[in-house]
C-alpha cells in the first residue's frame, strides 16, 4: 500500500530555514520515497512501511538537533487517491 503524506515543520528556532531545508534534504536522499515541496509544505510518497519507518527516523534526528520543533502531517492512502 503506497501512503502520502502531507507536512509541515515548524522548527521552534529563530534560524529556522536551514533545519526545514536539512529536513527536505534527507527525505530527499532516500530513494524509495517521492518528494515534491511546495511553499509551505513537503509531500513524501512511497510504500506505507517506508515512509513511517523514515518519518520516525528523521522526526527524531531534527528533534535531537533543534530541541523543539513542531510537524504538522495529514496523511493519506495513495493508492485510495489514484483510484
Amino acid at each position: 500500500m503506497k501512503t502520502s503524506v502531507e507536512i509541515s515543520l515548524y522548527p521552534l528556532d529563530d534560524n529556522y530555514t536551514p533545519i526545514v531545508l536539512a529536513f527536505i534534504e534527507r527525505l530527499q536522499d532516500d530513494p524509495d520515497l517521492d518528494v515534491v515541496i511546495s511553499p509551505s509544505s513537503t509531500f513524501v510518497t512511497g510504500e506505507h512501511h517506508n515512509v513511517m519507518t523514515t518519518l520516525a527516523t528523521e522526526f527524531e534526528i531534527t528533534f535531537r538537533q533543534v530541541g523543539q520543533a513542531v510537524f504538522v502531517c495529514k496523511f493519506m492512502n495513495a493508492d485510495a487517491m489514484m483510484e
